[in-house]
């Protein structure tokens, strides 16, 4: 398990989810995991990996609704 888990509410969030993504992970602590929580239906996970962005650190859960609906 580590440290610190980061989570992020993501809906329609691919304009800025890499600049987020790039932030997080420049972070000099590194025992965390970045959980990125949506319900927009968005793979974000495939998508930073996409642009280039990987990291076994990054997790995503989904709300199972969309727009707040579930």
């Amino acid at each position: 398990m580590p440290e610190i888990s980061v989570v992020t509410a993501a809906y329609n969030a691919t304009d800025f989810i890499a600049d987020t993504a790039k932030r997080v992970l420049a972070q000099d602590f590194t025992d965390f995991e970045w959980i990125i929580g949506s319900d927009d239906g968005h793979d974000y996970v495939a998508f930073l990996a996409g642009e280039g962005i990987s990291d076994a650190r990054i997790l995503q859960v989904y709300s199972g609704g969309k727009g707040g609906a579930g």
